[in-house]
């Protein structure tokens, strides 16, 4: 089923929500996660650089995703495993086809196998690190608390006969950490099964055996089955299934676009004239305006509000076809101060509560 379709719609295409401005869906996009989104960039006027941060973000979540274009040039990210690329006019022969192929990846043995072979952030590393030091950690604890020399606690360790305790002891968090720091399809099979095991082996411990001559398992061990268990748990939460402790950064702003009709001063060049905002976010804004704008040209808006820091300079970044009086342009804010964009994220707040 398609979750999220953005762009104008097109007969015979249907789905559970959708969201004819690009940039407000792909806000949607990155906040609600779609399991399958559809774009029609066929009536969309897009910088080329725009279309690659489009393809950025679809990469970054990947999200399984049908692009419909007009431009031959789009054809390109059709090799890409979850975006299927169908030109406007092969809709009805192709389109089924495309969605049919981007379900299967939303399977259960994709699903993992993604979780799996996902790239690992920094502390997921630290963490596989001391996994694989924690023999070598809880022998110098044993040390430390018997008085005992090197050779002594090696001696006594080395001396136990059973193959599952040899295993426990040397072997069992090592291979966790391997498998955290692998990206592999059954790195999580074997990352979640020694963690099972962990536990049961902590259940089943009996006190004051060796190797660890106390009421409990060594320290290292309790405090690493914690971390595993947040790592697993991390692991099966629907919105957080990617091995990052980072959040990524956003391509996109998810900020929501305020709707408002605000009359301003614009500025294109040496040429003054007015105009009216008609939806504004922290990022951009769409304009009404006589005025024929080109794609890419700079320009300057003029608020009359004092406590807005003003002239704020923004980009021309797409055309949108008009049916009332004006043409529609997004346009994207480059702030030259920290203080416009302070000022322009109270304005808004305002405007919002309003």
């Amino acid at each position: 089923m398609i979750e999220l379709y953005i762009g104008s719609p097109i007969e015979g295409i249907s789905a559970g929500n959708l969201e004819p401005d690009i940039y407000r869906g792909l806000a949607r996009l990155e906040k609600e996660r779609p399991k399958l989104v559809v774009i029609n960039l066929s009536e969309i006027n897009l910088m080329s650089e725009e279309v690659d941060r489009v393809i950025k973000v679809l990469m970054l979540h990947k999200t399984p995703s049908i692009l419909i274009c007009d431009d031959e040039i789009l054809e390109q990210y059709d090799k890409i495993e979850h975006i299927e690329v169908v030109r406007r006019a092969l809709i009805d022969e192709l389109f089924e086809d495309s969605v049919g192929r981007l379900e299967k990846l939303n399977g259960l043995d994709k699903q993992i196998t993604k979780i799996s072979t996902q790239k690992r952030g920094l502390a997921f590393y630290l963490l596989s690190g001391l996994l694989i030091m924690e023999p070598l950690l809880k022998t110098a604890y044993l040390k430390f608390i018997t008085g005992f020399s090197f050779e002594t606690v090696f001696g006594i360790i080395l001396s136990i006969e059973s193959p599952i305790k040899i295993f426990e002891y040397w072997m069992l968090f090592p291979l966790a950490g391997f498998a955290l720091a692998k990206t592999a399809w059954w790195s999580i099979f074997v990352f979640v099964g020694t963690h099972l095991y962990s536990l049961y082996a902590h259940i089943a411990y009996d006190q004051f055996s060796w190797p660890y001559v106390q009421e409990t398992p060594h320290i290292s061990s309790n405090l690493l089955l914690v971390l595993n268990s947040a790592i697993v748990l991390y692991f099966l939460t629907p919105e957080h299934r990617r091995p990052f402790i980072k959040k990524a950064k956003q391509v996109f702003r998810a900020n929501e676009r305020i709707k408002l009709d605000k009359k301003i001063e614009v500025r294109v060049g040496e040429h003054q004239c007015s105009g009216c905002l008609v939806d504004i976010s922290q990022g951009g804004a769409l304009l009404r305006i006589e005025k024929e704008l080109k794609l890419g040209e700079s320009i300057e808006l003029e608020f009359k509000e004092e406590e807005l820091k003003g002239p704020f300079k923004a980009i021309v970044v797409r055309g949108i076809d008009s049916d009332g009086d004006g043409k529609l342009y997004g346009l994207k804010f480059e702030f030259s101060r920290r203080s416009q964009r302070k000022s322009l994220n109270w304005y808004i707040q305002e405007v919002e509560s309003a």
